[in-house]
């Protein structure tokens, strides 16, 4: 092989290297990349070029060879066109393929242009039908594949370390490796992960409640669950709006939730649980259905990912259950859930619970308030306003639910920790642990109390026993609950949480 041609062939490769390369980039939403992430992309995209040359040099066919190049060249457009108008590819993308129909992905496809995938299709699949056509002695010099191979190798020993040094919180296995590799890699596990999420969905929850005596179904009662909402930000931002936004509100400024991330906080929020065991048929929506309310479950969150489906399972065990997204990239403005609240209302006036399930101040923050993208210095300027929107939207329901009696309960599933860089406000797990992770607000609001002006206690309470607090809400007795663990009863409580799976105890 000539030096001409080797230099030709760099040349050719760098062109879908750069594609490739600026496909990666698209799906990081963060403002200022780390270096890390720079490498990361560098690497996805080696690989990405290394499958291509694999299959041309395996492939002797030169027909073949075209059409498994178009095949992978229209892979890769499909994952462009995801990550440009969605971001990275995810679990809930694939399962929402997995669901929908013929006609309603022609329907997906149909209303976007393909111009710009057309474009990067070209790009992508060129170099690689020259160099078939063009340059055929390149696909017989085997020191090519041999650096190809050196390269994977060390990257897959780079992966096997990162693999056996990861933090506990940090999923292992072949996600690890796929993730860092990814294109075909990462879809395949993605796509088993979808298939294990979905299929765990139907695992049977059985009620195991024994009921002694129902709830009071002359009032309408609401659970809002909240997302990563720091109490000391909280108190904060509400301390700078006028007051008359949150008279009759009683706030626990000392509420510690049951873990630091959604899919470990949110079923111990809402079931019975002790620090080895989660009971999930002893979940407060049994609890409330078996005393004679009816019961709804409106969710702005994700239904289907690894986070997700475990508080889905509960969800799904309601009269009435609604999931406005099945990926967080469709994510809509919470108050669409004031409409749901509206029309489960127009259903039956009375004797309803409803839990909605909000978006909150999920990351990106900005995009949250309507920004698409903003400056670092924005990001925690931006979280205070998600914060603001959520004190409108307990006063939307509170407006909402007003014809009748209520009660209302909010709850954040954790709080966030403060960091130097952006985000500034992230997940408070593992080295990143701290008491502000855990530490959000517990609101309840009721017609039945008059105050004129906001309460707050500084109790502290370990949210993992609210299902007791909830059941006296509710004003239900059953054997299963104890008095004892509800928050004006409680005097000691075990001071622990759950962090990625593991018990933490708290100074």
């Amino acid at each position: 092989m000539t030096l001409k041609k080797h230099i030709s062939s760099i040349l050719l490769l760098f062109i879908p290297f750069l594609a490739l390369s600026f496909m990666v980039y698209l799906s990081y939403d963060d403002a200022v990349l780390k270096p890390t992430s720079y490498v990361r992309i560098a690497i996805s995209s080696v690989i990405s070029i290394y499958f291509y040359h694999l299959i041309l040099f395996l492939i002797k066919s030169r027909i073949l060879r075209c059409i498994s190049v178009v095949t992978l060249s229209f892979f890769y457009t499909l994952l462009f066109s995801s990550y440009v108008k969605y971001g990275s590819f995810s679990v809930g993308m694939i399962a929402s393929i997995w669901e929908t129909n013929i006609n309603e992905s022609f329907e997906f496809f149909n209303s976007h242009s393909f111009v710009v995938e057309m474009m990067f299709f070209i790009i992508i699949s060129s170099p690689f039908i020259i160099i078939i056509f063009k340059i055929e002695d390149f696909l017989d010099n085997k020191r090519i594949y041999l650096c190809s191979s050196v390269i994977v190798i060390i990257v897959s020993l780079i992966s096997f370390v990162r693999y056996l040094y990861a933090p506990a919180y940090e999923i292992k296995g072949f996600e690890r490796f796929a993730e860092i590799f990814g294109g075909i890699p990462k879809m395949l596990s993605l796509a088993v992960q979808t298939k294990e999420l979905l299929d765990s969905e139907s695992i049977p929850i059985t009620s195991k409640w024994n009921l002694i005596e129902g709830a009071d179904d002359s009032y309408n009662y609401v659970i809002i669950v909240g997302e990563s909402v720091q109490q000391k930000r909280f108190s904060e931002s509400i301390n700078k709006i006028d007051s008359e936004k949150v008279n009759g509100w009683k706030i626990y400024t000392n509420a510690i939730a049951p873990a630091t991330q959604t899919r470990y906080s949110v079923p111990r929020l809402l079931s019975l649980n002790n620090i080895d065991n989660l009971y999930y048929g002893l979940n407060i929506i049994d609890l409330a259905k078996e005393s004679g309310l009816k019961t709804h479950w409106y969710s702005n969150q994700a239904r289907v990912g690894e986070d997700d489906t475990p508080v889905t399972r509960i969800a799904m065990r309601a009269d009435q259950y609604n999931f406005h997204n099945l990926d967080y990239s469709l994510t809509k403005n919470d108050f669409v859930l004031i409409d749901d609240l509206s029309q489960g209302l127009e259903q039956q006036p009375n004797g309803n619970l409803f839990i909605l399930h909000m978006i909150g101040s999920h990351f990106d923050f900005c995009y949250r308030v309507g920004l698409l993208r903003a400056t670092p210095d924005l990001q925690s300027k931006c979280y205070d306003k998600t914060i603001l929107e959520l004190v409108s939207f307990i006063n939307k329901v509170k407006e909402t639910v007003s014809h009748d009696k209520y009660k209302i309960i909010y709850v954040s599933d954790h709080g966030l920790t403060s960091i130097d860089e952006p985000p500034f406000l992230t997940h408070g797990v593992g080295k990143q642990f701290s008491t502000d992770a855990v530490n959000t607000p517990l609101i309840f609001i009721e017609s039945a109390t008059e105050r004129h002006s906001v309460e707050y206690d500084n109790k502290e309470y370990f949210l993992r026993d609210l299902p007791h607090t909830l059941g006296a809400w509710l004003n239900v007795s059953a054997k299963e609950l104890n008095s004892d663990a509800e928050i004006d009863s409680v005097v000691n409580q075990d001071r622990f949480v759950i962090d990625s799976g593991d018990i933490r105890f708290l100074q």
